[in-house]
């Protein structure tokens, strides 16, 4: 039996060994995955920069601050 699936919904396994819930656990790997896409975009001098992010910001400020960057890059 086939199963109806949006095109747009990727398919991943999850293995997640936490209390926290999986729709949790996906959304925060998707905006991991956007943080290290706009990090291989950005500038080079900006790498202490993306330290400091992942070790003082919430997750979503960090997306959020990374998007400014690129639009003032750009």
């Amino acid at each position: 039996m086939a199963t109806n699936k949006p095109p747009t919904q990727k398919n991943r396994k999850l293995y997640n060994k936490s209390d926290v819930p999986d729709n949790i656990v996906l959304k925060q790997n998707d905006m991991l995955q956007k943080c290290a896409e706009l990090e291989s975009v950005l500038p080079d001098f900006l790498k202490d920069y993306f330290i400091y992010l992942k070790n003082s910001i919430a997750l979503s400020s960090r997306v959020a601050y990374l998007s400014d960057l690129l639009f003032f890059c750009n």
